[in-house]
This record gives structure tokens, C-alpha cells and sequence, in this order.
């Protein structure tokens, strides 16, 4: 697995390109004030820990966010405070994807003995979380007729419909892609064309935003391609950079957090002044889906802020209780991603079959995340635990294996709850949008929203139906 973006360093193959790679710092590098940590002796793999603990901020958002958005009712405030207005997981989590690749990857590609062996790993890397998308998808296909949702009418079809990429959640199959394109701007950067891959990148954003479904699968109605990637282009020009802005003194980092923290003030405020009875006349229009431009600036600056906040305080944040467990979240982060769509579901079902409402919710939020803390610590477990880390075919065989076994299981238990439960009709679909709460209209472009609600509606933030899609549920927010 790529240790920069995506997910753990279960991968053996990893860990040996990784011992001899030079440190992307200067020669005054340490724990305390790069993050970067190295093992006693020549030779050991070297590991930057922001990258772990900016992933694990990014999944711990993504948790609060689902949460909110799948059902969970915290009540009035805490809803906007924890599902809206601190709101940065999507974009952050892409950006700091791109930030690694940049930062641990553009090195070993100036190295000709190391560069093909770095692009052939990220192409096999890309195969593997496609492996993983299928056994997660098929896997949580178990969830519906399990929690009383009814059968499917053809468990064939749904599993089809997911290998084909014509239902399931969206974000893995975005990573399969710009995983597989990687090696094509490592090598333009390497021959020094940044401004090429910035230029095609920005165009084919522009593109987008006219046809945002340009370049899209079935699947991909959320995380398009299209507008997606030029966060993650944009996060591989920051890692490329990032060893420079290292060697910066302290008071150049300070005026560079400062301006950038003030800009992400100034579009929060952008954002929400009307939440506040505040008159604003905004240039920008802040949408996730699709992805505008105003909606952009806003992961930029919050993620941008969190980083550059976070590297400045780094010696005094990396002695805070807890912290190993953020970066923990992050090292297994694939894992994590994988696992928090059952939790969150499993809770929200327990949440409003018990009735809960309002702040007894906060429950929820130390569960998922302990729960979570508690599945990447086995992770890790069993990833330092191999009997020949020399081998490292076997780990595709994981979500191969997964994927085999759930679909034993659905074919199993389907015709069950189908014999059993037969008043409810069969599902035909994988995913129930109907039973999501309404997204904010700052989430959704116009053609999204249908007949305007009333006087009595505005305790729905002014929607009163909403057309989404059929992988909306489980995405990341």
C-alpha cells in the first residue's frame, strides 16, 4: 500500500524501497521539527508522521460528517457544528493524497535505478484498491438484508452492477484512477514541467466545469474525475515543495500561516454569514457536488491552515494525548475508510431504532472512533506481524479472498430474508437514498433541488426533496 496516501505500509515491497531513500529535508531534519522519523541504523525505513496525523484529522472529520449526514440526530447546533461548519474531510483528504506522492515519491524518481520500480509499484498499487472497492462494495451489500432492509430481487445483478461501476460509493474508484496516472506526472515533474501539469490540470478542471461528467463511470456522480483531480494535483505540487518550505526560518512560516489562515477565515465567513443574519454578496458558489470553484478555495484554505498550522506547532503538538492515535488512523487510513461505512451505518440503525435525539448522539462519536482506533490497531497488528515480509504477492489475495466469501454469504443469507420477510418488496438498488437526510443547499447545485418549500419548511434548511444519487450513501464529506 502507498504509505503517503491511501492506507497502511502493510506492504513489505514498501518498506524495502523505502530504506533507501534519502530524506526529501536538509540535513538538519528531525522528529520535532519535520515530523519525519527514523529508525536507529542504516538502512530502516523512514516514515514523515504529519502525513499520518493530517490523514487521521481528515478520517476523524469524515467520521462527524457521516455521521451526521446519514441520520444521526444531534440536535440543531451540533448538527451545523459538526456536520457543516467545520467541514473539510473531502477535499483534505484528497489533497493530503497528492501531498505524499509529491513528498515521498518525486525523490525516488530522480533516482534511475529506483524510478521504474516506483511507477510499476504505484499501477500495482492502483490495481490493489480496485481489488479493495470490489470486496467493500460487494461486503457491504450484507448490511441491507442483515438490518431488516429486505432482499435483493437478483443478488447477480447487484454484483455485476458493481463490477461494472454502475452503483457503490465513488471515492476508491477516483484513487484507482489518479493512482494510475501518478507515474505520468512524477516523470513531468521530474524533467521539471510543473507548470505543465498545472496547466493541463486547471484546463481540464475548467472542461469539467461546463460537462462535469467528462472522463466519469456510472459510479462517479460525487467524486468527479474531472474537478476532483486538481485537488490532488495541486496536494503532489505542495509535497513537491514541501522540503523547501521545511528549510524556511520560523518567522517565514509564520507570515506564510498567517495569510493563509486569514484567507480560510474570510471564505468561512463567506460561507456562513447569512447562518448569522450577516449580508454577504458572494463571487463564489460553494458546491460539493459538482465541485465549484468557491467549494475548491474552501478545501484549499481550511486544509492549507490545518497543515501549515499543525507543521509550525509540531514539537509541541506531537507531545498532546492521543496523538498516536490520530497518526495510527492515518498510517491504516485504507483500512479505517473501509470499516467506518459499516460503523457508521451500524450506529445510525441502532441510533434511531433505540429513538435517540440531541445530545445523548455524542455517544456515538467516542464509539465510532474507538471502534475504529481499535480495527487499525489489529491492522497494524497483523501487518508487522508476517512470518516472510518477502513476500508480497499474497496480499492481493486479501480482498479477493473478502470479496469470494461475501458473495458466498449473500447468496446465502439472501433467499432467507426473502423466504422469511416477505412483505416488504425486494431491493433492486444497493443503496436507499431516499432514507438520507436533505443536504445543505450549499452542498447541491440547483437541477439537485425540486419544488421550493414554504414558511413552515425552514427548520429543513430550505429544502423540502432532494434527487440524489444512487452512491451517495458512504461517501466521504
Amino acid at each position: 500500500m502507498i504509505p503517503c496516501t491511501l492506507g497502511p505500509t502493510d506492504s513489505p515491497t514498501w518498506k524495502i524501497i523505502l530504506s533507501s531513500v534519502a530524506l526529501p529535508f536538509s540535513s538538519e531534519s528531525t522528529t520535532s521539527r519535520t515530523g519525519v522519523r527514523a529508525s536507529a541504523g542504516e538502512g530502516r525505513a523512514v516514515r514523515d508522521t504529519r502525513l499520518d496525523f493530517w490523514r487521521g484529522l481528515c478520517l476523524i472529520d469524515m467520521v462527524l460528517v457521516h455521521l451526521v449526514y446519514q441520520g444521526i440526530q444531534f440536535g440543531e447546533g451540533l448538527q451545523g457544528l459538526l456536520g457543516e461548519y467545520t467541514r473539510f474531510a473531502a477535499g483534505g483528504y484528497i489533497f493530503v493524497a497528492g501531498l505524499g506522492i509529491g513528498l515521498l515519491y518525486l525523490p525516488k524518481v530522480h533516482d534511475p535505478l529506483r524510478r521504474w520500480k516506483t511507477y510499476t509499484s504505484l499501477w500495482k498499487r492502483s490495481i490493489y484498491v480496485l481489488l479493495v472497492h470490489y470486496a467493500a462494495e460487494i461486503s457491504f451489500l450484507l448490511l441491507y438484508p442483515l438490518s431488516g432492509s429486505g432482499g435483493f430481487t437478483s443478488v447477480a445483478s447487484e454484483i455485476l452492477a458493481i463490477f461494472t461501476f454502475r452503483k457503490g460509493c465513488d471515492l476508491l474508484p477516483f484513487y484507482v484512477m489518479v493512482l494510475a496516472v501518478a507515474p505520468l506526472l512524477l516523470e513531468l515533474l521530474r524533467r521539471r514541467l510543473g507548470w505543465v501539469v498545472l496547466a493541463g490540470s486547471a484546463a481540464l478542471f475548467v472542461l469539467a466545469q461546463r460537462d462535469p461528467y467528462v472522463l466519469t463511470f456510472p459510479i462517479q456522480t460525487t467524486f468527479l474525475p474531472g474537478l476532483w483531480q486538481l485537488p490532488f494535483v495541486l496536494g503532489m505540487l505542495a509535497g513537491a515543495l514541501l522540503p523547501r518550505y521545511d528549510r524556511l526560518s520560523l518567522s517565514s512560516k509564520r507570515r506564510i500561516t498567517g495569510v493563509v489562515a486569514i484567507v480560510s477565515v474570510c471564505i468561512w465567513l463567506d460561507i456562513y454569514a447569512a447562518d448569522f443574519g450577516w449580508v454577504v454578496n458572494s463571487p463564489f458558489l460553494y458546491w460539493k457536488i459538482p465541485l465549484t470553484v468557491g467549494e475548491l478555495l474552501r478545501y484549499l484554505s481550511f486544509m492549507g491552515s490545518i497543515i501549515l498550522l499543525t507543521n509550525f506547532l509540531w514539537p509541541r503538538i506531537t507531545r498532546l494525548p492521543g496523538m498516536s492515535a490520530v497518526q495510527l488512523l492515518g498510517r491504516r487510513s485504507l483500512a479505517v475508510y473501509v470499516f467506518h461505512l459499516w460503523v457508521v451505518q451500524i450506529l445510525v440503525r441502532l441510533s434511531t431504532g433505540l429513538g435517540m435525539h440531541g445530545w445523548v448522539n455524542l455517544i456515538c462519536i467516542p464509539v465510532a472512533l474507538l471502534t475504529l482506533w481499535g480495527w487499525a490497531r489489529w491492522m497494524d497488528y497483523l501487518a508487522t506481524s508476517k512470518v516472510n515480509p518477502a513476500r508480497t504477492q499474497e496480499r492481493y489475495w486479501t480482498p479477493i479472498g473478502v470479496s469470494v466469501v461475501a458473495c458466498l454469504l449473500l447468496l446465502m443469507v439472501n433467499p432467507l430474508v426473502r423466504f422469511v420477510d416477505a412483505d416488504p418488496p425486494p431491493m433492486d438498488q444497493s443503496f436507499d437514498a431516499s432514507a438520507l437526510p436533505p443536504y445543505r443547499a450549499t452542498l447541491l447545485p440547483p437541477v439537485l433541488l425540486t419544488t421550493p418549500t414554504g414558511a413552515d419548511d425552514e427548520a429543513s434548511d430550505g429544502l423540502q426533496s432532494v434527487d440524489l444519487p444512487d452512491a451517495v450513501e458512504g461517501i466521504p464529506a
